[in-house]
């Protein structure tokens, strides 16, 4: 074990860097226990996102890198603030984006951060690799390091930070000594479990991400229940902060410093993300956190339906109507249920119209069902 090599990387990391916290992890084969936990999400994500390349295997340290000795854990502070005003939202049709999902300043720090990590160590002779969440359990490792805890919630929260820490990992063959993990820090609350709306929370530190509404709307290319359209409020993304808020270790945090996010890009007009073209989804969204997760604009597009749908406000009918009638299909189906869920005589009208020259399935479904709920 180095444990000279282990100090001197720590002291790096939180003194010259200013990440929050940091830990190591053994790069041990995971216990059947958490193989069980990796392989749900494997195979929700693999089924319902590009991104995961359909690839629901589980991969043990050992084949992300060979000789692999340590998991390096970092943590950073990544709360922002208190999320989006829905008054404002409600009288001015706005949607809300999470800010440290296209906040370029604070996703190019992190950037950094992790290149010079990475660079600390390949100076001293040892391989370093940064490992991207979606493949590697970074959760888990912060859980076993100290870096984090479990809570109920299964979100991983720090004892200073809260829930919002912003995970980095990285694996490599120099050996240090593991770190201890934290205490339970729940005890019998149960506050988080008794908020989710959609019951993703099902049993204590365990997410059904089928049910989780940040999933849903961040991640799934497929089919988004009612039940978790009607929970989403003005979500255009991920950005569900119920479970957390109500978690007595959020209160009192300290945003992050962080840079000037204009408003059009956290706080878009509903109706002009209905329309929005590419060259403003290449220009604003894809090239952050944001539109990597999203993959497309018409996933965009069909959340900002859900919203308006939510809003349920006569002022959006004109511009659903209009991507009922030019939209891709997935944003002629979400908007067909968000007429529904505006009624009146316009909504009405125009889906009748719409019904009678419909082709698409799961768009004729939709109208059919916004109908029938109108009548």
């Amino acid at each position: 074990m180095n444990n000279s090599l282990k100090k001197e990387l720590k002291e790096f990391a939180l003194e010259k860097l200013g990440v929050d916290e940091v830990g190591i992890a053994s790069a041990d084969n995971y216990s059947n226990e958490d193989c069980e936990r990796i392989r749900i999400m494997r195979e929700v994500f693999a089924k319902s996102t590009p991104i995961a390349g359909g690839d629901a295997n589980i991969y043990q340290p050992e084949d992300f890198l060979s000789g692999a000795k340590s998991v390096i854990v970092t943590g950073t502070n990544s709360y922002f603030g208190k999320g989006s005003d829905m008054e404002k939202a409600k009288r001015r049709l706005l949607g809300y984006v999470e800010e440290s999902h296209v906040d370029s300043d604070f996703l190019g720090k992190s950037a950094k951060r992790s290149s010079e990590i990475e660079d600390f160590l390949k100076k001293r002779g040892y391989q370093c690799s940064s490992l991207a969440a979606g493949g590697f359990p970074i959760k888990l490792k912060a859980s076993e390091c100290g870096v984090g805890r479990y809570g109920k919630n299964a979100v991983i929260q720090n004892n200073k930070l809260g829930a919002w820490i912003s995970l980095s990992a990285f694996i490599t063959d120099a050996e240090m000594e593991p770190d201890e993990p934290l205490k339970d820090g729940c005890g019998e609350c149960t506050l988080c479990i008794e908020a989710c709306p959609t019951g993703a929370l099902e049993k204590p530190y365990f997410c059904d991400v089928r049910k989780c509404i940040d999933f849903n709307f961040g991640h799934n290319k497929g089919y988004l229940p009612k039940e978790i359209r009607d929970a989403g409020g003005n979500l255009l993304g991920e950005g569900c902060r119920i479970c957390r808020d109500v978690c007595p270790y959020n209160r009192n945090l300290k945003p992050v410093e962080h840079g000037n996010i204009p408003d059009d890009i956290i706080s878009p007009e509903l109706t002009s993300i209905l329309s929005i073209s590419d060259e403003q989804w290449e220009n604003k969204y894809a090239p952050t956190l944001f539109g990597f997760f999203l993959v497309e604009k018409k996933y965009l597009q069909r959340n900002a339906a859900i919203a308006l749908g939510n809003f349920s406000d006569e002022r959006a009918t004109a511009s659903l109507l209009d991507a009922l009638e030019n939209g891709e299909d997935v944003v002629r189906e979400y908007s067909s249920w968000a007429l529904g869920k505006i009624k009146g005589a316009g909504s009405k009208t125009g889906l009748e119209k719409a019904l009678k020259k419909e082709q698409d399935a799961g768009v004729k479904k939709e109208i059919k069902d916004s109908l029938e709920s109108m009548s």
